[in-house]
């Protein structure tokens, strides 16, 4: 009896020395969960403190790349835009430089028409001693090859020219859109916004706080006028034999962009010398064009050629303006500008009617008719008594 009761006496010690260990481990447990929530706790701001830090830092980033793209997107159209400039300055340089080299064969040729008359009063002056010399064939033929726009005589004639006609208005706003393009808002254009080539920034002088358009020279009021007033009549392309509707377009679009090549017929040229003109079917081919350096060659005649000359100088000439390759800072300067631009549009007319004038020299004191001398046939007054 005392065994049974001393054993189950050990076993219920025992069993309660097991719950007690049990207990203690259940203890440690939940306070090691305790410790383990309050770290919760505690981290759960640091996390979204973190978070927060991580979302700023990304924006920032993504900031940065974007104001450097738009930088570099600023600077390519600068650099397009400095490079538009440069190939129209260098095409203005070759446009004058052919101008130079005309005006040189032009001087040659009057030295050696002014060589070949007898008698001339006056060294230097153009071919003619009298009005009675035209009557001569050679001097005749010398005159035609002399004969030059009315302007091209600084020296014994002004021009004079109108500054109140709409013309001249429209004519200042071209010209003044280089300075409107440099004084445009700084704000960086957005990148949907395509920039075309050959195109200047234009905005309305009354209105300094509206944004900037692009715009081409083709959409320029004065532009469009000279074309239906000058150039489109100057060419007459709708007349010429030997070019399609859509040939025409591409003539007249190289030359707006400055690629239409002018060379002179060689003898490996033989091909094109024996095909009529393109412009007008003449026979008589001297030169050829092209519409870029790789386009095909097509034969026009020397009269022509001064057409597309007179033409393809005074395009150049607005594309210079454009470009702010003249100053208008004062209206001298405009004005200056303006009887540049009369002097190359009456330069197209002439080219147009294929002759100019030369000077007639005064007659001798002895011969010089009245004032008042008249042809009654003709009602015109003698020339050479004007001029004297």
């Amino acid at each position: 009896m005392d065994e049974s009761l001393n054993t189950t006496l050990v076993e219920a010690v025992q069993r309660q020395a097991s719950l007690e260990e049990e207990n203690a481990a259940l203890r440690q447990e939940l306070a090691r969960q305790k410790k383990v929530v309050e770290a919760q706790q505690a981290t759960r701001p640091l996390e979204a403190e973190l978070q927060d830090l991580t979302s700023e830092l990304f924006t920032e980033a993504n900031e940065m790349v974007a104001g450097a793209r738009r930088q570099a997107e600023e600077l390519r159209r600068r650099n397009l835009r400095l490079e538009e400039q440069l190939q129209e300055h260098q095409s203005l340089l070759l446009s004058h430089q052919s101008q130079l080299n005309e005006l040189k064969s032009v001087m040659a040729q009057r030295e050696e028409a002014s060589a070949a008359t007898p008698n001339t009063s006056l060294q230097g002056t153009p071919l003619l001693v009298q009005k009675a010399s035209f009557d001569s064939p050679s001097v005749l033929s010398a005159a035609r090859a002399s004969a030059q726009p009315p302007t091209s005589y600084s020296d014994l004639l002004r021009v004079v020219v109108r500054y109140d006609i709409p013309a001249y208005s429209e004519f200042v706003t071209l010209l003044d859109i280089p300075h409107w393009a440099r004084s445009r808002p700084s704000t960086p254009t957005p990148t949907h916004s395509p920039i075309v080539s050959s195109q200047a920034f234009f905005t309305s002088p009354n209105m300094s706080s509206s944004p900037v358009v692009a715009v081409s020279l083709r959409e320029t009021r004065f532009f469009k006028r000279v074309v239906v007033e000058d150039v489109e009549p100057a060419l007459r392309l709708d007349q010429a034999p030997g070019l399609s509707w859509l040939a025409r377009r591409t003539v007249m679009t190289s030359i707006i962009e400055g690629s239409l090549v002018i060379e002179q017929l060689t003898d490996s040229s033989s091909t094109l010398a024996s095909t009529l003109c393109t412009l007008c079917g003449s026979s008589e081919q001297t030169h050829a064009y092209r519409t870029s350096d790789v386009a095909t060659a097509h034969p026009v005649c020397g009269y022509c050629v001064g057409r597309l000359r007179s033409v393809c100088d005074f395009i150049g000439f607005l594309r210079a303006v454009k470009g702010g390759g003249w100053r208008s800072e004062v209206e001298a300067d405009r004005q200056r500008a303006w009887e540049e631009c009369t002097r190359l549009r009456e330069r197209m007319f002439w080219q147009k009617m294929g002759g100019g004038v030369v000077p007639i020299l005064p007659l001798p004191a002895s011969r010089v008719p009245s004032a008042t001398s008249v042809n009654h046939e003709t009602g015109e007054g003698d020339v050479a008594s004007r001029i004297s």
